[in-house]
């Protein structure tokens, strides 16, 4: 139980809601992580569409889009060293860490 509730206190404080919504997509770098290069690189089936970015408590997470989530398929966010930080299904119940984030994101690289 003590984990769980650690868990929870710490998914709370890793979100900066106070952060204006405008403010986590001005000012971004627009040039991609190496590991985001690569993941473009190697699909080979083209199914990334967009890479969006955002900026959580002053780091840079990025979507990588390819549109699954309609068909009910998953997306990843990741951070500039390609961990996954958070997940976008599309019928599934949304992840908490989808909070974190605003509707609005800066599309950085589209094919």
């Amino acid at each position: 139980m003590k984990k769980v509730l650690y868990l929870i206190f710490i998914s709370f404080l890793s979100c900066n809601h106070e952060e204006d919504c405008k403010e986590r997509i001005v000012n971004i770098d627009l040039s991609l992580p190496v590991c985001v290069q690569e993941l473009i690189k190697n699909d080979s089936t083209h199914l990334i569409r967009t890479i969006r970015a955002q900026k959580i408590n002053k780091e840079v997470h990025y979507w990588i889009n390819t549109d699954v989530r309609f068909v009910d398929g998953n997306e990843e966010i990741v951070d500039a060293n390609c961990n996954t930080v958070c997940g976008i299904c599309g019928f599934c119940d949304p992840n908490k860490c989808i909070e974190c984030y605003c509707g609005e994101w800066a599309e950085i690289w589209k094919r």
